[in-house]
């Protein structure tokens, strides 16, 4: 005789049922910032010492400066990129005064490519737990 399972106990991903996040190991979380710090000094000799003539880094650098100074997305300042971007990336020279230039654009790109990395690589530490994995998940996507 099949005993009654109610529609509540069916559902999948319900509190009962869920498995718990196991703590991550912090030998595995320092494993993937000494990686991070290994491949600083290769993205910063890829991120200054090469230039690809497609790059539209002065353009991209130029329209958050005038965007940043006078405002006017998309009616003074006209830019293929979106206002989130304008928003994120000139929140700095808005509030801090910081310039805009060429070595300030790649150190934060230099920065966001690292965490980047970096949090895949947490993810797949976090979902997987092998270390190795996540590591190679964060050579991979660097």
């Amino acid at each position: 005789m099949a005993s009654k399972i109610s529609l509540e106990e069916r559902r999948i991903g319900s509190a009962e049922t869920a498995t718990p996040l196991r703590a991550v190991s912090p030998r595995a979380v320092l494993a993937l910032g000494a990686t991070a710090i290994v491949m600083l000094p290769i993205a910063w000799s890829a991120m200054f010492n090469s230039y690809a003539f497609y790059e539209d880094e002065g353009y991209l650098l130029v329209t958050l400066r005038e965007w940043a100074r006078h405002g006017g997305l998309y009616t003074r300042d006209f830019s293929r990129y979106g206002p989130a971007e304008m928003f994120f990336f000139g929140l700095p020279e808005r509030l801090l005064g910081a310039q805009f230039t060429f070595t300030s654009g790649r150190v934060v790109t230099l920065a966001l490519w690292l965490a980047t990395s970096m949090v895949l690589g947490l993810t797949v530490l976090v979902m997987g737990r092998h270390t190795m994995t996540a590591v190679l998940t964060q050579v991979v996507s660097f």
